[in-house]
């Protein structure tokens, strides 16, 4: 795990500048570092990556996070994942440094599209909802996990597979850029 980096997130409603006020108001974050907002059509959150002022252990973080999700502006905090390979998919560099982290959607796999009682009955119970159904792939969904939630993404993904109900189910992990030339 990295203790130098938090990826937090905010609906797409909230306006950049609100997001820089939250972020620079939080002495933990550091001010010399150049993050961007990030955000997309397909996806309902503004994505930051941040670097705190010193390295901070998992409990450390686990505190901060609780304690910033008492925040409306903030959607998701999510730890991040130390790697030595900062190359894209096809192999081109992304920058000096990345790390590894993973959004507020999971991916769950049904055992029978006719019947998702077991996915509406696991739904309810951990407060995830359905984002989408995969056109491809009709047994797979994707599913939301937000502070209000069980668990983030990663846990939610556990859980479900965890409860042997479904045939499978995975968090969306990605590798980002943190440190660039």
């Amino acid at each position: 795990m990295s203790g130098d980096y938090l990826v937090i997130g905010s609906d797409t409603s909230n306006c950049d500048t609100e997001i820089h006020v939250f972020i620079n108001s939080i002495k933990e974050f550091d001010k010399e570092y150049d993050f961007e907002i990030m955000s997309s059509n397909y996806y309902m959150y503004k994505r930051i990556t941040l670097k705190f002022t010193r390295t901070l252990s998992c409990i450390e973080i686990t505190k901060f996070i609780n304690n910033i999700y008492k925040n409306d502006i903030i959607d998701f905090a999510h730890y991040t994942i130390e790697t030595d390979n900062c190359l894209s998919m096809i192999g081109e560099p992304m920058g000096e440094k990345c790390v590894y982290t993973y959004s507020t959607l999971f991916y769950v796999r049904v055992k029978d599209t006719a019947d998702l009682s077991d996915l509406n009955k696991t739904m309810n119970e951990t407060n995830t909802k359905i984002w989408k159904q995969n056109y491809y792939m009709p047994n797979w969904f994707t599913l939301i996990a937000d502070k209000k939630s069980k668990g983030d993404a990663m846990q939610m993904a556990n859980y479900f597979y965890e409860t042997g109900l479904f045939d499978s189910s995975q968090a969306d992990i990605m590798k980002i850029p943190v440190e660039f030339e």
